[in-house]
């Protein structure tokens, strides 16, 4: 580019820019001149600097990049927490932490954004562990972040060693979060977005609003599906906005000044968040309970349908997922501070008897609601709660599905708490499918009974127990270190009295723990005996026994789901040698910053010395031989007879008679002499001559 072009591009700005003060049209000549110099410089370079190399020409343009800077005294942010609903749920996923900068901490020009937290492996395991705790309530909580710097890419970067839980404290005002179970009128803006190249979603704004709010015909949306739920202690309405700057009832469009195909969800969200506070002249959320970003199409680091910050007013949608009510259902949850429901596997969405599992995909298939421990914390229903603790021998209840919360003449409860004196309860809901909830999902007209942490009041992960019918029962062994069983039995499903509110009873029962079976004999291998004690944290733990004669896997356990519990685990196996393993998912052991747990191991009733509990990702020991004889069935005597006594005769009686009775005679009947028959004298034919012929007269 000659110097001739760039003057005259420079002056054809000026003329462009008129209006504009002279600061601006000298910032102008400033750029273009110091894009022209660097250009002519980069050329000599190319052209006449010979000896300058590839890999020192990347490492020039890197130093161009801006600079990370050190956040002053002072600063802080907002923790913020967000979820993303995968396209394919059935795995597990971490949540991930953010920060909402604030601008009079010293971050100007950058408050109000949302970029992620970048700590080292203690960092997050820390923060991962003060949310489950309660410590950290994402929306509520602020970080303090000296020395943290805003790196290049927009993630604060914190300061190695940095102690999270002595540089935490609560935010008095909230800004970000919100509260659970609001009831009354929820005003949610929509925001549908376009990139610079013109991606929008191909549905109108007005469409667009009828998906979520109803206004025109849609007949299953989050609006209706909410006030469903709630029995109208919830509206959702469509958020205010000056009717020359809507596009719908409680829509506006905004287009952003980057493309969703070079962007990552954290720039596109910002530059959302942007384009609304100047369009509307607030601060998000402002009036808003609620805010919903609809984008065309996810392109960068993809692989979800939408995502949510939890306690926050903050939800994100790509492509047709904006429109399908489990989805709305799902994210409006964790905005209104609801984690994820796992499944009977173990797995984090795979819990489907509510929506924070893995939800419904339709637009018009979405009449369902939350999970017996979702149930108890969404706070609608409080008036048909139970309550079963540790003083309670046996109750019996009946209870009804919340589809007939308002129809239940009875009061019957719809939730039951298992109280447990710790964080950690049980929760059992009767899941009739009808009404609000008849696209359920799993375990139609059944019990169900789900486990979470925070005393079933704030965000923890829950997990499908049990699901039961009519005369099965589920047992929690050695419930809370009583030594005995609770057992939970449904006794009866009741469809016949009234066939618009089934009821179901349930009889929670403590009982004696069976006694323990004696160990089978192992008379094939050698006895191999496991003692685990879990931490605060047991879905991180699990080991494997490997058989390194034959290099097969010969058992394995974990993850667990109870935490500070002993888990005993008692098996037969070849004699051999075997590598034991243990791992925490984490990478911080089972002992002792979280809990005080701890392993030990029995080889053919033998001690194997361990490195205890404290051992970050992983520990392994070694023990047995492959070259110890096979087991010669454990020492069975040889084939003697079942023990036969002495040749002794079969036990012969004492020479008794026979048992004679007593010389009484058999009862005798009264002296009747046996009946005789009259004296009728033998039978006596007449007398009969000898066969003589008879005398013949003389003719």
């Amino acid at each position: 580019m000659t110097g001739t072009t760039v003057w005259l591009r420079f002056w054809i700005q000026v003329k462009l820019l008129s209006q504009k003060n002279t600061l601006l049209i000298y910032q102008v000549f400033l750029q273009n001149t110091f894009k022209m110099f660097i250009k002519h410089s980069l050329t000599c370079l190319l052209l006449g600097a010979s000896t300058l190399s590839l890999p020192e020409l990347a490492h020039a343009s890197t130093l161009r990049k801006p600079t990370a800077r050190k956040l002053a005294i002072g600063s802080e942010c907002t923790i913020m927490v967000s979820t993303l609903l995968a396209l394919e749920p059935d795995g597990q996923q971490e949540e991930q932490f953010d920060c909402m900068l604030d601008e009079p901490r010293g971050m100007k020009g950058m408050s109000g954004q949302i970029v992620p937290i970048v700590a080292d492996a203690s960092q997050s395991k820390q923060l991962s562990h003060l949310l489950k705790r309660g410590d950290v309530v994402p929306g509520k909580t602020n970080l303090a972040i000296a020395g943290a710097q805003i790196a290049s890419n927009g993630g604060v970067a914190l300061p190695p060693g940095l102690d999270i839980a002595a540089n935490v404290r609560q935010n008095e005002q909230e800004r970000s979060g919100r509260k659970l179970s609001e009831q009354g009128d929820k005003p949610i803006l929509v925001v549908k977005v376009t990139d610079s190249a013109g991606r929008a979603r191909t549905e109108s704004s007005a469409q667009i609003g009828d998906d979520i709010f109803g206004t025109l015909n849609d007949p299953v949306n989050l609006a209706s599906q909410m006030r469903a739920c709630s029995f109208n202690k919830l509206n959702i309405i469509e958020g205010p906005v000056n009717e020359l700057l809507r596009a719908a009832p409680g829509v506006v469009e905004v287009t952003i000044d980057i493309q969703l195909t070079e962007n990552d969800r954290y720039a596109i969200h910002n530059a959302v968040t942007e384009k609304v506070n100047t369009k509307l002249g607030i601060t998000l959320p402002g009036p808003y309970e609620q805010v919903m970003y609809v984008l065309e199409k996810c392109y960068v680091g993809c692989g979800w349908a939408a995502y949510a910050y939890i306690n926050s007013w903050m939800s994100v949608y790509q492509d047709v997922y904006y429109k399908q009510v489990g989805v709305q259902m799902h994210e409006i949850g964790h905005n209104f501070g609801f984690a994820h429901s796992g499944g009977l596997d173990g797995q984090t969405y795979t819990d489907h008897t509510g929506l924070m599992g893995n939800p419904l995909y339709s637009d018009d298939v979405g009449r369902m609601c939350w999970n017996a421990a979702k149930t108890w914390q969404v706070g609608w229903y409080d008036d048909r709660k139970a309550t079963f603790d540790a003083s309670m021998v046996v109750q019996t209840y009946r209870m009804v599905g919340i589809a007939n919360y308002d129809n239940n003449p009875e009061q019957l409860p719809v939730v039951i708490k298992l109280e447990t004196g710790t964080s950690t309860d049980q929760f059992i809901a009767f899941n009739r499918a009808m009404g609000v909830n008849s696209d359920n999902d799993e375990a139609d007209d059944e019990v169900t009974i789900v486990q979470t942490g925070s005393n079933g009041e704030g965000y923890s992960q829950s997990f499908l127990q049990a699901t039961l019918r009519q005369g099965e029962s589920h047992t929690i062994t050695n419930w809370v270190g009583t030594g005995q069983n609770l057992i939970i039995s449904v006794t009866d499903i009741d469809q016949d009295t009234n066939p618009q509110v089934w009821t179901a009873t349930v009889v929670v029962s403590l009982g004696e723990m069976p006694p323990t079976p004696a160990p089978t004999p192992c008379v094939s291998g050698t006895n191999f005996k496991l003692d685990l004690v879990t931490d605060n944290y047991p879905g991180e733990t699990a080991w494997t026994l490997v058989n390194q004669c034959t290099g097969q896997q010969q058992l394995s356990g974990g993850s667990y789901s109870n935490a500070n519990t002993q888990y005993v685990e008692e098996n037969c196996i070849p004699i051999g040698k075997y590598v034991f393993t243990i791992t925490d998912s984490w990478g911080d052991g089972i002992c002792c910053s979280y809990g005080e747990g701890s392993y030990a191991l029995q080889y053919d009733g033998n001690a194997i010395n361990t490195q205890g509990g404290n051992f970050g990702q992983s520990a392994s020991v070694t023990f047995g031989s492959c070259n110890e004889p096979p087991v010669t069935a454990a020492p069975t005597p040889a084939p003697t007879p079942v023990p036969t006594p002495a040749p002794t005769p079969a036990p012969t009686p004492v020479p008794t008679p026979v048992p004679t009775p007593a010389p009484t005679p058999a009862p005798t009947p009264a002296p009747t002499p046996v009946p005789t028959p009259a004296p009728v004298p033998a039978p006596t034919t007449a007398p009969i001559p000898d066969p003589t012929t008879a005398p013949i007269p003389d003719p």
